[in-house]
This record gives C-alpha cells, structure tokens and sequence, in this order.
C-alpha cells in the first residue's frame, strides 16, 4: 500500500519536471530555428562593377561605402588590396564571394552549443570566403555559435600575419592554443577588427607586446565558461578562461578595458562592439549596421 501512494505522490513530480524539460527543448528549438534564418546575410542589392574604382588615384569616402557594401571590405582593406596588381581580379572575387548566396548547417558540440558552418549541396563542409591580408593584432570574430539559442559566438586574435596563425580558446575541455585562420573562411558570418590607429600610434609596442603575453602567459590555459564569475575576471594569473575572456585579459593587462559594456562575463560581441576598434572586413554581415569612414 505504502509503495502505490509512494508512486501516485511522486508521479504529478515527475510529470512537471518532464513537462519543463519539453518546455525547454520546445524552447531551444525555436531559438535555434530563428537563429539559422538570421545565420547569414546575402546582399538584396545588385553587384556593380568595381573596374571604375580600381582605376581612381583617389578615393574618396563615398567610394570607400560603395566598395564596403559591394565587398565587405572597409578602407584600410581597400587600400592594402589597391597596392596589388591585380587589385580589380582581387576585389571582384570577394564581390562575388560576398554576394554568393550559401548552405547553412550546423555541428552540435558538447554543453549544448552548436557552431554554423557553410556547407555545399550535399552537406559537406566548405569554405565561403577569403579573408581581407591579416596582420597581427586583427581580431576575428563569428557570431556563428549558440548555446541553449542563444548567440554567444567566437573570438580570436592574429599572432603571426606571415603563416596566418590565430590565437583561441576554442571549446570547453580544451587548452587554448594556435590554429590557422582556414577554418574562419568556413563560418556564415565573419567580422574582422583592428586596433584603431590612435590608440597605437603613441605605443607602437602595444600590439607586440600583447602577443609576447599571449605566447608566454596565456597558452595552454584551461577553458572556462564562467571565468569572471566563478572565478575572478581579472585575476593576477590567468588559470582558465573562454575566447573573449582570454583576449580581453591580455589587453586589459597594458590598460586597455575592450568589454563594452564592463560586465562580469566577457562575449565576444562585447568585444566586436568596443569602439576601440574598427571594422576591416565583413561577410554574411549587413554592411548597414556598420559606419566606416576614411
């Protein structure tokens, strides 16, 4: 008797945390469904013919509009592309690439996190676009990854321009460590960042020196999603952190705070809406919610 009340007391229990489990899924499942319509961006406007612009000896700030909604590229870009001989070929392939309308799938990760990636037709995983010349410094950052649908995305750094190598603290359970910059041309969305020219010209030794950190401090650290909350955000040693965390931590330790919003948690949005930086070059990004200027 007293084994049947057990289980008709426990049972309405038992049905509301089921009940709430399937609430959460239904919950993440439409997130994620949102999230995959938002999960890049393609150009409604025509492509136009850069030749014109090519051929200028100087552009001025309207050229450099046209050119960021028809490439993705802003003017310090630009410019780097104009010094080449094949500027026009250069400029028209990421056109094209910017313009290319793509597959979208997604690669669910562990901790409930899942990563977009473009794919071609039958589903296997591909490139979608080249990135603008690196040069160390440059952050590059994806919104292309949630958890439980919510965007939290990724953030590295360039560490050596030469053999195009990226600083990141890629996924809980790992170290963080060095990979090429090849498997950023693979994500739907992409911005990449640089320091602004006012906050280096007095210390042409900050971005140096912050590599030199990031090489002798910060490799192999743990991976924490929480570092700022269950651990100290701005510890004297860094002893685990996430991919923001981590770069705003090497920054932060020669004076420069690139959390946005100076939250306990470090995203990397914080840091790709800092206005300590400027934007070199998007993709599967709208191009209107960016202001560039020369």
């Amino acid at each position: 008797m007293k084994t049947g009340n057990y289980h008709i007391k426990k049972l309405p229990k038992c049905l509301i945390v089921i009940g709430l489990f399937e609430l959460l899924y239904l919950f993440v499942l439409i997130q994620n469904s949102i999230l995959m319509i938002n999960s890049h961006y393609t150009p409604d406007y025509e492509m136009i013919d850069l030749k014109p612009y090519t051929e200028k000896q100087l552009l001025t700030s309207e050229d450099y509009q046209v050119l960021f909604e028809q490439t993705g590229l802003a003017p310090n870009a630009v410019d780097n592309i104009m010094k080449k001989n094949d500027c026009y070929e250069l400029l028209k392939q990421y056109q094209i690439n910017f313009f290319r309308k793509t597959y979208v799938a997604t690669s669910n990760n562990p901790f409930m996190t899942r990563s977009e990636y473009i794919c071609s037709k039958s589903g296997s995983k591909t490139k979608g676009f080249i990135t603008a010349p690196l040069e160390e410094g440059y952050l590059l950052y994806t919104p292309s990854s949630s958890t439980l649908g919510w965007r939290n995305g990724h953030i590295g750094i360039v560490i050596d321009d030469k053999n195009n190598l990226v600083f990141e603290a890629l996924a809980p359970g790992m170290l963080s460590d060095v990979g090429t910059a090849e498997h950023w041309t693979s994500y739907p969305a992409f911005i990449m960042l640089k320091i602004k020219n006012n906050i280096t010209k007095n210390n042409e030794r900050l971005i140096p020196d912050i590599i030199s950190t990031i090489n002798n401090k910060l490799m192999g650290i743990p991976y924490n999603l929480f570092a700022g909350v269950l651990s100290a955000k701005n510890p004297s040693v860094c002893k685990s952190s996430q991919c923001a965390h981590i770069i705003w931590y090497a920054f932060s330790l020669y004076g420069l705070d690139i959390d946005s919003n100076r939250g306990m948690i470090v995203t990397p949005e914080d840091i790709a809406d800092c206005d300590l930086f400027e934007i070199v070059q998007i993709y599967g990004v709208n191009p209107s919610r960016y202001s560039i200027g020369k």
